[in-house]
């Protein structure tokens, strides 16, 4: 899939109206999520700003109720500009400590797969890919306002090798619609991917950050 079909399908899911799941107890059984978000993000090689791109997010995830079996979640992100660009792919196994009626915890790692990727450096004139597998620790929070549909997000990857340390952050808000047989939630906040590129002569330095919006729908 080419990256202006991944921006068609989440353009047709925000008119759709982009969803997200409410932070509630989980009810026994396997459910399953389906995210499309939007990021614009801004790039930055080293202390200087450089283009800015439209970056299409997808990602799928299913929950169960088996004892010591993580649940998973793939997500990609497509980042495609003069300076960095990148298919990201990860997959997530986590496992959900902590789960009240207005508090959710997940903890895990993260397996990131950076595919054509490619990085050059303003400053120095090195460019390279950083194509490989990285793993991550990876933590997400949920905390609901009391007697609203709203709730407070926040997520966390960071991971490091020999070659390359990354942290990808996600803080925002969404509002849940609570239908029958699925949760809808719009959701938006903003995003940060930090790179730190360590097989070049200098380190050298990648950055990409920005509002998005969009959601999930759970089931």
């Amino acid at each position: 899939m080419n990256k202006c079909t991944l921006i068609a399908v989440v353009g047709a899911s925000a008119l759709a109206s982009s969803w997200s799941v409410q932070a509630k107890v989980a009810e026994p059984g396997v459910h399953g999520k389906v995210t499309a978000d939007m990021f614009w993000g801004s790039t930055k090689i080293r202390e200087t700003r450089q283009e800015d791109d439209e970056i299409p997010v997808l990602a799928a995830q299913i929950e169960h109720d088996v004892p010591y079996l993580p649940n998973f979640r793939i997500r990609y992100t497509a980042l495609d500009t003069q300076y960095i660009a990148h298919d990201k792919f990860d997959y997530t196994f986590y496992y959900r400590p902590l789960r009240t009626e207005n508090l959710e915890l997940d903890l895990g790692f993260t397996l990131t797969d950076y595919r054509n990727s490619f990085y050059e450096d303003t400053d120095t004139g090195e460019s390279g890919d950083f194509d490989g597998i990285i793993f991550s620790w990876y933590a997400n929070a949920l905390i609901a306002v009391p007697n609203t549909n709203l709730a407070v997000i926040g997520e966390f990857d960071f991971g490091e090798t020999s070659d390359i340390k990354s942290a990808d952050l996600t803080a925002g808000l969404q509002y849940t619609f609570d239908l029958d047989s699925v949760d809808l939630v719009v959701r938006g906040g903003y995003r940060v991917l930090d790179y730190t590129f360590k097989e070049f002569d200098s380190k050298a330095y990648g950055f990409v950050d920005g509002w998005f919006v969009g959601g999930q729908v759970a089931f």
